[in-house]
């Protein structure tokens, strides 16, 4: 199951989602490019992340919510949308880079067997 956890200043997020995403060359090569992009405007160590786990490419899959950024799993890889404003350097910033990486680490691992009645719940967000 996909899940994203985030705690920062008493803040706890979780997002949990079920849906369908590719594994090809042309997801991986979308979600290269969005990290490529995140990563050409700032800061790129992880020291400052939120502690993320997202495998969105393991079968298990969902749109995840940050305040008002979604982060999507589509047949053509990742879509990161939304009017939240991403400061260089920021622990947001960080976190994009680390769930974009995990992501690109999914590719790799085995496939999962699917979780129908899987959930997307937010607690609270970190960002707020």
């Amino acid at each position: 199951m996909t899940v994203l956890t985030a705690k920062s200043a008493g803040a706890h997020y979780v997002a949990l989602g079920h849906g369908n995403a590719s594994r090809d060359a042309s997801g991986k090569t979308s979600i290269e490019s969005a990290l490529a992009t995140i990563m050409a405007h700032g800061d790129a160590e992880q020291d400052r992340a939120f502690p993320t786990t997202f495998e969105p490419f393991a079968d298990a899959v969902s749109t995840i919510s940050i305040g008002d950024l979604e982060f999507e799993n589509t047949d053509r890889g990742m879509t990161i949308s939304g009017q939240q404003a991403i400061v260089p350097g920021s622990a947001m910033h960080h976190t994009i880079i680390a769930i974009l990486q995990k992501a690109l680490a999914a590719f790799a691992a085995p496939d999962r067997a699917t979780d129908e009645n899987a959930t997307i719940t937010k607690v609270a967000s970190p960002f707020a």
